[in-house]
């Protein structure tokens, strides 16, 4: 349990308390909220269970080798780094995000 549903909890215990029932749209509505919280709990750790790869590690899923300091694709075409990390993260922001 989360500290939203933990919250909304405790508020729905305070409202029966003064007297609110579920015929309430107060209540109703708090209802309706911690449904949405726990349902959207489980999606957000999901992301965490994925590991993201290094830089590294997609360099050499992208073919793309290190000399030095100089980046180059399969193809022989020297690649620039500032390039190639941009790549990188929009890569990652489209998978894992």
């Amino acid at each position: 349990m989360n500290k939203l549903q933990i919250k909304l909890e405790r508020l729905e215990l305070m409202l029966v308390e003064d007297g609110y029932n579920t015929s309430n749209i107060v209540l109703q509505t708090l209802i309706e909220a911690q449904k949405e919280a726990i349902n959207y709990t489980p999606c957000c750790t999901q992301l965490k269970d994925k590991e993201t790869p290094s830089f590294e590690d997609w360099l050499i899923t992208m073919q793309i080798q290190k000399k030095g300091r100089l980046y180059f694709a399969k193809d022989g075409i020297e690649q620039d780094f500032n390039a190639l990390h941009r790549r990188y993260v929009q890569t990652l922001q489209e998978q894992y995000f």
